[in-house]
């Protein structure tokens, strides 16, 4: 059972989590110091770093929170798949979109895109776990549909998973930085992008009725 002086550790790790998100929404990556999240978290600044160390950690603990809340989502998804496999991967995207939208806004993951190429981020060190996260779901999924014969037996689900992340990053780059692209117009594109993928890893027919047999 949780005591309670680890919930209002927890409680307060939130709020000086929420009160980051605002201030970078606001004012942008660049134009937030430690020192106003403090003040907008109510805390002091010694309890921000006794919590995150440094700025970019604070960075990291807030994407962290949203990738946790994530994975519940599709863990739902998994459980209960649609029955076509582009349906379902649609479906697990398309809750990790909703996600980040309902978490986040648009200039945050912007910020967040800029610094994950930037030399103040380790790509390796900071950003491809939590990429990997959302591909080991993926791959989960995967499984599902291709033991049922809609994916290719010969496909490596690591490989094929992380072709599909990468062609749904392109359209939730360009909602994020295009101001009139909708969420329904980048979710569409996803859509048309899987197609074209899933077209090169479904099974031919011929496979399907050797499956079946």
């Amino acid at each position: 059972m949780t005591s309670l002086r680890e919930r209002q550790k927890e409680r307060r790790e939130r709020g000086i989590l929420r009160a980051a998100t605002k201030l970078i929404e606001e004012k942008g990556w660049e134009n937030t110091s430690i020192e106003e999240v403090a003040a907008k978290a109510e805390v002091g600044v010694a309890t921000v770093y006794n919590y995150f160390g440094s700025k970019i950690e604070l960075l990291h603990a807030i994407f962290n929170l949203y990738l946790n809340e994530q994975m519940e989502v599709g863990r739902k998804v998994i459980e209960n798949p649609p029955t076509s496999a582009l349906d379902g991967m649609i479906a697990l995207f398309s809750a990790y979109a909703d996600g980040m939208i309902n978490h986040f806004g648009k200039r945050v993951m912007e910020e967040f895109f800029g610094l994950a190429l930037s030399p103040q981020y380790s790509y390796g060190k900071d950003v491809m776990p939590m990429k990997m996260r959302f591909v080991e779901q993926m791959v989960e999924l995967m499984d599902i549909y291709r033991r049922q014969g809609q994916i290719r037996q010969d496909i490596e689900q690591t490989e094929a998973a992380m072709l599909c992340y990468s062609v749904i990053s392109i359209p939730l780059w360009m909602f994020v930085v295009v101001p009139e692209m909708s969420l329904d117009d980048a979710k569409q594109r996803m859509r048309s992008n899987l197609q074209l993928l899933f077209d090169g890893i479904q099974p031919s027919s011929e496979s399907i009725k050797g499956v079946s047999k």
